[in-house]
């Protein structure tokens, strides 16, 4: 009893090449997504920790916070949007900065003296604290 074979690929044989796509898929999907908001976290946390630099050398000059990245002289990333504030900026006894990114939901912190809480996030003072927005 002889099989007649022509080499070419069963359906069943299909199917379980196209399963096998799939399960690879649903892994790499979710980690090349984690691995997307990794590098965009770590981007607003370099920003942020420029921003605490800069901060710690404008109060040694001026007695004060900058209230502004321009008064600062940092010029950030086209990708992240910096803000900074806080009630202790004119009388030196604090501030606080949010970056945030322009492509996604991310926002990190950070703060110092009497504003270390931002949107009801306490941060403490010299660290970056992140966050990702719901939608």
């Amino acid at each position: 009893m002889s099989r007649n074979t022509t080499g070419a690929i069963s359906l069943i044989e299909l199917l379980i090449i196209v399963v096998i796509i799939g399960l690879l898929l649903s892994i790499a999907i979710p980690w090349m997504s984690g691995r997307r908001d990794r590098e965009t976290i770590d981007l607003l946390r370099g920003e942020l920790n420029r921003v605490v630099e800069a901060q710690q050398t404008y109060f040694g000059a001026h007695q004060r916070f900058a209230a502004s990245t321009e008064e600062l002289q940092v010029v950030a990333n086209p990708a992240v949007t910096i803000t900074i504030g806080g009630s202790g900026l004119g009388d030196g006894t604090g501030w606080n900065a949010v970056a945030r990114s322009t492509d996604e939901e991310l926002t990190c912190y950070a703060g110092f003296g009497s504003d270390t809480v931002v949107n009801s996030i306490v941060v403490l003072p010299g660290q970056v604290t992140c966050r990702k927005m719901d939608r």
